[in-house]
């Protein structure tokens, strides 16, 4: 097992992932690729996925795979379903890697956006 696996704090992953998936319910596009690091997905990008969606998304509950560690040891990476206003889980994925930070939550880069 990876020294990253042993080293993620589960509860400070799952504090993050709500915390971007309500910019998502907000439709706050923008504020969540700021909050993005690295060449990230970007708010248009965000925007035109949910769009093309055709529905909204909401903040709770979501459903978070376990973050597995990267190749190189650099971070994690997890797929989030979400959950949609109309119809509950729906079949929209978000992909994320997440990177160790000392801040309160984990650093993130939105990897993509898609349906599944």
């Amino acid at each position: 097992m990876s020294e990253l696996a042993i080293m993620l704090d589960r509860e400070k992953a799952e504090a993050t992932v709500r915390y971007i998936v309500s910019f998502l319910a907000s439709s706050d596009y923008d504020a969540l690729a700021l909050f993005s690091v690295g060449d990230g997905l970007s708010a248009d990008e965000l925007r035109h996925a949910i769009k093309s969606y055709g529905s909204k998304v909401v903040a709770e509950p979501f459903d978070a795979s376990k973050p597995e560690p990267l190749d190189d040891g650099s971070g994690w990476w997890t797929d989030v379903d979400l959950y949609a206003v109309e119809g509950g889980l729906s079949d929209l994925t978000l992909s994320l890697t997440i990177f160790d930070t000392e801040k309160p939550l984990y650093d993130v880069r939105i990897d993509d956006l898609h349906v599944l």
